[in-house]
């Protein structure tokens, strides 16, 4: 989103991506975007066809599937798939079964370069510019380096280069399990689409939740 802004704006922008493919799997991950998601969406998406499936709002189901309360909030649905290969073609041009047919650059636009297997290992600042090390995991781990007006850390809650920078912040496991999975729709009961769809609906029970 941070290359998306600032390559419209003009800027040359360069993402070093540790992962040696472009392809994602989100795992069954659907999500509910934000209002400020939706916003940005809004403003940058150029791509015509839709990111997400509407739904009314939110459901609260006891265990024999009787609805308990409702929240009637309009909601976009999609899955953290779409919205990766969205942003990308929106980034630079990048072509999937997602989005066949990417946004064309602007003219007012800056360049825009998504480099995949590139693994960072360091930040130095020079005299004008601030300059990261990396090592080329799709070239037997050569070392490089890259200088930039300015980086954004942005690899993920694990980033070995925030720690160096906060050192004194840790991570803490707040002991939480998820499960994931998908069912095809042409195998679901009429009773049970009609039960769900096209709402959120979560089942809360003791210390868990299902949410569908």
């Amino acid at each position: 989103m941070n290359g998306i802004i600032l390559k419209r704006l003009g800027h040359n922008v360069h993402i070093l991506e540790q992962n040696t493919k472009s392809e994602r799997s989100d795992l069954a991950a659907g999500i509910t975007t934000h209002p400020e998601f939706d916003e940005f969406m809004d403003v940058h998406d150029l791509v015509k066809e839709s990111w997400f499936v509407p739904s009314p709002g939110i459901q609260w189901l006891n265990k024999d599937a009787a609805v308990t309360r409702e929240a009637k909030r309009p909601l976009k649905m999609t899955s953290w798939e779409v919205t990766y290969h969205r942003l990308r073609a929106n980034f630079d041009g990048f072509t999937s079964s997602f989005c066949p047919d990417p946004p064309a650059r602007g003219e007012k636009d800056g360049s825009a370069t998504f480099d995949l297997g590139k693994r960072v290992t360091a930040i130095s600042e020079l005299e004008d510019a601030v300059q990261i090390s990396f090592e080329d995991l799709l070239d037997g781990n050569e070392q490089g380096t890259i200088s930039a007006d300015l980086i954004i850390l942005a690899d993920g809650a694990n980033s070995t280069l925030r720690g160096t920078l906060f050192p004194g912040i840790e991570r803490a496991y707040a002991g939480y399990v998820a499960f994931r999975g998908t069912v095809p729709e042409a195998e679901v009961s009429d009773a049970a689409k009609k039960a769900f769809d096209p709402k959120l609906t979560y089942f809360c029970f003791k210390n868990n939740y299902i949410l569908l």
